[in-house]
């Protein structure tokens, strides 16, 4: 499953802005305004999936998959130190093909890890 670069980007750090030890429902992370009920969707099942968020519940509501998040797991913790660096960030979306800001997972953590070492 592709995930849009910057959404994955705004949903890891509200996560990991949020007091420890509360959810939040990926409904009420606050992106609507920005990106759209599918693909806010679409990318925390995404992050789910990789084990990159830790999900409380899972459940229907009115036909809609909505998740209570917890915390980053040690892998999503890693995956946002790379892209909360805005330079860094600039680097793996240039990285990109140009046309598109869609990239699975698993590639968005190579390339990350890829400009983590190159930096350090």
């Amino acid at each position: 499953m592709e995930v849009n670069v910057e959404c994955v980007r705004d949903v890891l750090k509200i996560v990991a802005d949020k007091p420890f030890g509360q959810y939040i429902n990926s409904d009420n992370l606050g992106l609507s305004n920005i990106y759209s009920k599918e693909l806010i969707e679409s990318t925390v099942q995404a992050l789910y999936e990789s084990n990159l968020i830790k999900v409380e519940n899972e459940y229907l509501l009115n036909c809609d998959l909505d998740y209570s998040i917890g915390e980053l797991t040690k892998e999503g913790c890693a995956l946002l130190t790379s892209l909360k660096d805005d330079a860094n960030f600039k680097k793996i979306k240039d990285s990109l093909n140009h046309h598109t800001s869609h990239v699975t997972i698993r590639a968005l953590q190579r390339l990350a890890a890829n400009y983590d070492r190159h930096i350090r």
